[in-house]
């Protein structure tokens, strides 16, 4: 039967009603292909009954099957999938690899997934649980950009937040003091100040070890970033253009939060080839680029392909939204820098490769 799923799919006439009774066949082997099967339409309108019955089998006691389901969930990060997947944490997070598979399906929505955590009534008495609010913390701290590390912080505060939840919180910025990259605010996060100042000796003393990962105007010692330019009414319209393009052609590769896929695609979060130099940039997206090719710090071999079909104007705007995104500070692209750089490298056919692109200012 596994083989028969497998044979539909390939033929493109499996349909979700079948995905749907498979997956509460008898047979695990049969409900894990379902699973797999299941992971394209859960983006789609309708697919409640199979995100319904992927949560119900999270309470599979075999762990492979267990995994399975919980990847499939995070497959397509919505409510129902959320909720799913907080639900086999709840019951299950001690067991090998379903935090990772929980995590894995996160990427970018690990705030969002927290916040929703910490707002369940069950949540509150879970502290034998404390390791996932830990984790999220970790990954959330580890994306970088001041607008949600600062909601991270904002987070411990409320009448509803346990103590517990809110050590763990701490304890998971904590694991970045050794090699973590530090977060600059235009300001220091008032909650931070609140934190060290508590009369929670743990606290305070978790709040105050963290401190060097922080870093804003005014703090002795740090040098003070330039202020952001505002974008004009055109260059504000092209951001706006450039979201609609990046969120159907480039997110489905490098993602809508920019920190890409392990094998697929490279990050594009604070990377020097989106935030640097207008030539390498914009001839990356004409021309494609072939890897190896490192991007902060790792080593990708891949290859992206020319993104045909777009106007100068149009790859301008995915530029500009890219350069300020993410928390980027990066200056708008020029329709004219598209243009003069399409024109120079129009007899160009082959991707281009990072040697090639390093010779560029």
């Amino acid at each position: 039967r596994v083989h028969a799923l497998w044979t539909l799919e390939g033929r493109a006439a499996i349909s979700p009603a079948v995905v749907l009774d498979a997956l509460s066949d008898s047979d695990r082997g049969v409900r894990m292909a379902a699973a797999r099967l299941a992971e394209p339409w859960l983006k789609l309108p309708g697919s409640d009954a199979i995100i319904d019955q992927l949560v119900l089998n999270t309470g599979a006691d075999d762990i492979t099957e267990l995994r399975q389901m919980v990847l499939s969930l995070g497959a397509h990060g919505n409510i129902l999938t959320h909720m799913g997947i907080r639900s086999a944490l709840y019951n299950h997070a001690d067991k090998p690899y379903i935090m990772d598979a929980a995590l894995s399906g996160l990427a970018g929505e690990e705030l969002e997934f927290l916040e929703l955590l910490l707002a369940e009534r069950r949540w509150r008495t879970a502290e034998h649980r404390a390791g996932v609010i830990e984790a999220l913390s970790d990954s959330i701290f580890r994306e970088g950009r001041p607008s949600r590390v600062g909601k991270l912080i904002y987070s411990t505060y409320g009448r509803r937040i346990q103590g517990w939840q809110r050590l763990a919180i701490l304890r998971g910025v904590a694991r970045n003091k050794s090699k973590g990259k530090p977060v600059y605010f235009d300001e220091k996060p008032k909650m931070l100040t609140v934190l060290q100042k508590s009369k929670n000796k743990e606290e305070a003393k978790l709040a105050n070890s963290i401190d060097n990962l922080f870093l804003w105007n005014g703090k002795p010692g740090v040098k003070p970033l330039p202020p952001l330019r505002p974008l004009t009414d055109a260059e504000q319209a092209q951001f706006t253009q450039g979201k609609q393009l990046y969120t159907f052609t480039c997110a489905t590769c490098h993602q809508g939060h920019g920190r890409g896929q392990a094998g697929v695609a490279p990050p594009l979060v604070d990377s020097d080839w989106v935030l640097k130099s207008d030539d390498r940039l914009v001839r990356i997206v004409l021309q494609g680029v072939a890897g190896p090719i490192t991007v902060n710090g790792q080593k990708h071999d891949l290859e992206m392909p020319a993104l045909v079909g777009f106007n100068d104007d149009q790859v301008a705007s995915i530029l500009t939204y890219i350069r300020r995104e993410w928390d980027h500070r990066g200056e708008p692209v020029k329709v004219a820098t598209v243009k003069n750089i399409r024109a120079a490298t129009a007899g160009r056919v082959d991707p281009w490769t990072e040697p090639e692109l390093l010779k560029l200012k």
